[in-house]
């Protein structure tokens, strides 16, 4: 009967165990990307900003009645499905639209991608023009997330724009001789940058500033 009496307490106990445990994980799928130190990261990449502004936007929230057609065209020119998790039409994104006084100067967004052993969380930092400034990666879940975070790797992506289609053939892995693992990544990371692309391309540009 003693059992019978605690087995409710410890089956409480083990929910709320888990919830503990599981909470973060859905939390950081629903919560919009973040600049951990804005001032500071938007400075690094636009170093004439004076100012900026937060605009966060969802497709299935702003696009209404377009919202269906944006993803359509999205998953096209992926050539995927998107992520339920990561890239649902019901996910905040969060744009930085930066100024340099009045003059509109660029905007940062970031995506979330799945890797084989964790996320990755990366910025995009465009020109007025559309063209890539830099690509920014706030988290990577990988023993080699140093050699994405090189100069080298991300340079690559300044030569490409919103009105440039691309091949992911046309961009070298981080280094000479990959892992697997690496590879697998790589085209995990250029999807994620490709994501980021179409959803300024097709999305965004309907609230261009």
């Amino acid at each position: 009967m003693e059992q019978l009496l605690h087995r409710p307490f410890f089956m409480k106990k083990n929910i709320f165990l888990l919830l503990i445990l599981v909470f973060p994980i859905l939390s950081f799928a629903i919560a919009p990307s973040v600049l951990k130190n804005p001032d500071a990261d938007i400075k690094s990449h636009y170093a004439d900003s004076t100012r900026f502004r937060v605009r966060e936007l969802s497709i299935a929230r702003h696009a209404h009645a377009e919202a269906q057609t944006i993803l359509k065209k999205i998953k096209a020119d992926l050539g995927s499905d998107l992520d339920d998790e990561f890239e649902d039409a019901k996910m905040p994104l969060t744009f930085y639209v930066v100024y340099d006084k009045a003059k509109y100067i660029g905007i940062m967004l970031c995506t979330k991608a799945r890797l084989p052993d964790g996320f990755l969380e990366l910025f995009v930092a465009y020109h007025p023009t559309g063209q890539v400034r830099d690509v920014y990666i706030q988290a990577m879940q990988s023993k080699d997330a140093n050699a994405f975070r090189s100069k080298v790797y991300r340079e690559q992506f300044r030569k490409y724009g919103l009105n440039r289609d691309w091949e992911y053939s046309e961009v070298y892995p981080p280094a000479r001789l990959p892992s697997a693992e690496m590879l697998k990544e790589h085209q995990l990371f250029l999807r994620a940058v490709k994501y980021n692309f179409l959803i300024v391309k097709y999305f965004y540009n309907k609230f261009k500033e």
